[in-house]
């Protein structure tokens, strides 16, 4: 059989009125072969922050780990601790998590959403979980009961190389109070949230000083600290600020 191959991206063809069709189209294979480049270093991109991300996660979660007899009651041996995973991206929480199963203790993810796509059907694919989408359009009554809340809330409206707007972006900077409206009407007994460092200090502080406030209101005691992946296996140096609000205990970092 004769094969027919472009010679500027190497695709085969065994009809030449395909071929044809192919080599003269308007938009020219080689503009074809920029977006599929782009497309795979995006997914790269996303990949190489999972890997980042998680390390510090697992760091941060490990607390949870260590003193989950106050989640749950300590009379069961074995423990199963729900947890919800909002802004989901590639899944750092579930990857985290997934590491500090032990025999006693297992962990369980019940829900999770994104707003991108392409993201969701990658976590599926990793995780068998099929996420929701837009926070904003989820109805919380289905949310399935949890006993920790995990969110990557978009940094961007707080980070140094954005525009720094916080709270005034009202898109991405108005979504932590879509996690609360979680929070009220589920009641978590932990919640384990994560955004860039700039989230303390941008506005003089404010920011940070009413999510502090709206979970303290909430009968949360709030632990916070800056973890850098370095120093957690990561050949990465990323800062990020996790917040862990507990309505048992203060969490002490490590």
């Amino acid at each position: 059989m004769v094969k027919y191959s472009c010679e500027k991206c190497g695709k085969e063809f065994t009809q030449k009125g395909h071929y044809t069709k192919h080599t003269t189209k308007k938009n020219p294979c080689v503009f074809e072969s920029k977006i599929e480049e782009m497309i795979e270093k995006a997914v790269a991109k996303k990949i190489d922050d999972i890997t980042y991300n998680a390390s510090t996660i697992i760091s941060s979660t490990n607390i949870i780990n260590q003193q989950s007899s106050s989640i749950v009651d300590p009379i069961i041996t074995h423990k199963e601790i729900k947890y919800i995973d909002l802004f989901c991206g590639l899944g750092a929480f579930h990857y985290a998590f997934n590491s500090l199963q032990t025999e006693d203790t297992k962990y369980k993810c019940v829900f999770a959403c994104d707003i991108d796509d392409n993201v969701r059907k990658i976590y599926k694919e990793n995780y068998g979980i099929t996420p929701e989408g837009d926070i904003n359009n989820i109805n919380i009554e289905n949310i399935p009961d949890f006993d920790i809340l995990c969110g990557g809330f978009p940094c961007q409206p707080f980070s140094i190389a954005g525009k720094k707007e916080g709270f005034e972006d009202k898109i991405k900077g108005n979504l932590f109070y879509a996690i609360l409206k979680i929070i009220d009407i589920k009641t978590p007994n932990t919640i384990v949230l994560e955004n860039v460092k700039n989230l303390l200090t941008i506005n003089g502080g404010e920011t940070f000083n009413i999510i502090n406030e709206e979970l303290q209101k909430r009968g949360y005691i709030v632990s916070f600290k800056i973890i850098d992946s370095k120093y957690y296996n990561s050949p990465q140096s990323r800062q990020r600020l996790f917040i862990i609000g507990s309505k048992i205990k203060n969490m002490n970092f490590h």
